[in-house]
Parts: structure tokens; sequence; C-alpha cells
């Protein structure tokens, strides 16, 4: 994050400075004009703008910069090929250099998506698909253990995995329940695939389908290949 720090918020805080400084200007100019309009015409507008809800979510958006996004960001990638089982498709998610969303969900401790990515470390969604078929059970074994030795190998202040399983009503270790799906629809997985969320909360990769291999690969490519 440290390396893309400058091409990342550079843009941002050029944005922020701009729309401030045209602001500061509008009202400091002088002129019978522009001190009319900052004595009568200005409140008016104001309060009928800043009293609109609407506009309060999207100035509040602004200056939070909740709003921000990373979208051409080195950081920011994904691959997806192949078909894409049932409706949900993953362009229905969050892209790559969006916030995440804080969504619902069911996971030991937590009750909320931001709750589970508090912390200096990476998070990895490893999503089972809406539809996992007849052999549900042993695929999701096989992801908890693949969640648990990634964590190992990097160590939980690096990385942390997660295994999201549609239609699992009661959440354990590793293992978050998603008895409804929405989790899995609010994030485009109709089928198997990964988030590997950035420690600002940012997504920095998704993938779909999951496949080991390139899961490891792009690990390795951002967090290095020895663990801790």
């Amino acid at each position: 994050l440290l390396d893309t720090y400058e091409a990342e918020r550079l843009p941002v805080g050029h944005r922020l400075l701009t729309t401030t400084d045209r602001g500061f200007s509008l009202l400091a100019r002088g002129g019978w004009f522009a001190s009319q309009g900052r004595t009568h015409v200005l409140p008016r507008v104001a309060q009928v703008l800043f009293g609109n809800a609407w506009t309060q979510r999207r100035l509040f958006r602004f200056v939070s910069q909740l709003a921000v996004r990373y979208t051409h960001s080195p950081l920011s990638t994904e691959r997806q090929w192949g078909e894409e089982p049932g409706s949900v498709r993953m362009e229905q998610g969050p892209a790559p250099g969006d916030r995440v969303p804080n969504v619902a969900l069911k996971a030991e401790g937590a009750e909320r998506l931001h709750t589970l990515l508090r912390g200096p470390q990476h998070t990895l969604l490893l999503f089972t698909g809406l539809d996992s078929g007849s052999e549900a059970t042993s695929r999701r074994s096989e992801l908890v253990a693949l969640a648990a030795r990634l964590e190992a190998h990097y160590g939980p202040s690096l990385l942390q995995a997660w295994v999201v399983v549609a239609g699992e009503a009661t959440p354990s270790a590793r293992l978050v329940a998603d008895a409804d799906g929405a989790l899995h629809r609010r994030f485009g997985a109709g089928g198997e695939c990964f988030y590997l969320v950035r420690p600002d909360g940012y997504v920095g990769h998704r993938e779909r389908p999951l496949e080991p291999e390139r899961l490891e690969a792009e690990l390795a490519r951002r967090l290095g290949r020895q663990g801790t």
C-alpha cells in the first residue's frame, strides 16, 4: 500500500483541494454582486440543498471520503473466465478499488463484514457459490482447510481467511454462514470465487473461478512467498 500511496492518494487530495479552493474563492470574492450573493442568495440556496437528505448523504460521503475509489490503481486487479452459473454475476459485486460494503453476516464474534476486516491484515473471502451441488460438504471442508493453510503460512497479522458458505445457518471457525445467500448475491458470487480485501477495506483483487494454484500465486505476488 505504501508503494502505491502517491498514485492513489494524490488524485484524491487534488480533487478535494480543488473543490474547497473554488468554494472559498466564490465566498471571498469582492464586489457588490458577490456581497449580495453571500448575504441573501447563498443562505437560501444552502437551506434548500442541505435540507435535502440525498444532498446530505452525498456531502457526507465526499467529506468523509467514503466514496473514494481506486479503480485505476495497480493494486486493483481481477481475473474472470468461463461460464458463470445461474443469474448472479461477479460484475454485480464490489469492483477492484471499491470500498467493501459493511453488510450483515453471521460469523464467530462478528455480525457485520467490517468487523471481520478490522486490523492491519489482508482479508481473504472464499465464496462457495450459490449452487454448490451434491459435493458441497466435501468442497466446503477443502476450502476451510485451504483457508487455514494460507493463514498459517502468512500469519494472521498479514492474512486472515474466511469461507463464506451459502445455505449454512451456523457459523464456526473460519466459516461465515450465509443462510439465505444474501452475502453471495451482494458480492456477485454465483459460483466459487474469492475476494482479497486490502487492510484499508478496499477490494484489491477478485477472481473466478476459485483455483487454489492461482489464488496462491496472487497472494505470493502481493504478500511475498515466504510466510511469517
